[in-house]
């Protein structure tokens, strides 16, 4: 079983539960969403998976799409992030990494960092239970820093 198909896969599971728990449809539109999630690598909007999906000849309105995305935020298969000016951007949800962010440029990093998964792993919260953690570090890449010495040495 490929990479894909194992996170696919999984993905399915986890929104057959979801909707299961709360007496939700399982709707062809909402599968064929997470499928188009599903192949899509790195950070996405809701506008780049409706094109997405109208390429794919799969034919679902704009609105279907975003109140999908949050749903499956709710059930853990999306994360959201708010990374740039430009709004929301999601991703399928991953274990414990880091978004090094450009404030100038809008580049993103995605970095793992092991210790400091440890590290919020061990840490217990009074009246929480954590199930993940993501975090979004902003500052300049090194492009924007040169680009910035350089402008300045003019």
């Amino acid at each position: 079983m490929t990479n894909e198909s194992e996170r696919e896969t999984a993905a399915r599971l986890r929104l057959e539960r979801y909707l299961a728990s709360r007496g939700m449809r399982k709707t062809p539109e909402r599968f064929a969403i997470l499928k188009a999630v599903c192949q899509t690598e790195g950070h996405f909007d809701a506008e780049e998976l409706y094109g997405l999906m109208e390429k794919r000849l799969y034919h679902v309105s704009l609105v279907t799409v975003y109140n999908t995305l949050q749903l499956f935020t709710r059930a853990g298969i999306v994360d959201s992030h708010r990374l740039s000016k430009r709004g929301s951007v999601f991703e399928l949800a991953k274990q414990g990494h880091i978004h090094l962010v450009c404030s100038q440029c809008g580049r993103v990093r995605e970095e793992n960092d092991p210790e400091l998964a440890q590290l919020l792993a061990s840490k217990h919260y009074k009246g929480f239970t954590q199930s993940s953690f993501g975090i979004d570090v902003f500052g300049l890449c090194s492009s924007c820093v040169r680009k910035n010495r350089k402008n300045i040495n003019k």
